[in-house]
């Protein structure tokens, strides 16, 4: 059976809702329950907790808007301090990433043995690195790249200026 099937996992009250909150209401950072009660399957990540499990990742996306378009890349990454490195070769991903002005990083993680997911997104403002300094220390992260024939020398530093995240629990079926 598919851990993943449609409709075993609840984001929120009730099937296919993600909260009992209208979507242009504000939600206020630091609140730990997304839903109303103990039972909820949705979970708010503190600052904290968003960057440990950041740091763990090391795979993602990058979501960037530029030139009227929205594209998503996916990306090695590391973290280093309260920014994001990642590495990537001269093309599309690099071009949109250093013009956009604001990028997001979203990284997940499913355990279907103990029913939980997590998913974190930082956003920020990227900017290609391009002093010998910052390419070394960039270099030092320890970002490989997953493909060996196309080289990948270029490093981006995204500046996070917010994080949020959220924890999931499988919702018992029915």
């Amino acid at each position: 059976m598919d851990d993943f099937a449609p409709g075993t996992w609840s984001l929120g009250l009730g099937r296919g809702r993600v909260c009992n909150r209208k979507m242009n209401e504000s939600v206020e950072p630091g609140s730990a329950e997304v839903g109303a009660g103990p039972t909820d399957a949705v979970v708010r990540l503190d600052e904290q907790e968003c960057w440990e499990l950041l740091a763990g990742a090391r795979f993602g996306r990058l979501a960037v808007a530029a030139v009227r378009d929205i594209d998503i890349f996916p990306i090695n990454f590391a973290v280093d301090g309260t920014d994001l490195v990642f590495r990537t070769a001269e093309g599309t991903k690099l071009l949109a990433s250093v013009i956009s002005g604001l990028v997001a990083i979203e990284a997940d993680h499913r355990d279907p043995a103990a029913g939980t997911a997590w998913s974190v997104v930082a956003k920020g403002s990227p900017r290609l690195l391009e002093r010998f300094d910052s390419i070394y220390a960039a270099q030092s992260l320890g970002i490989t790249p997953w493909v060996e024939d196309v080289a990948k020398e270029r490093f981006v530093r995204v500046s996070v200026s917010r994080i949020s995240g959220r924890r999931f629990r499988r919702s018992e079926p029915g």
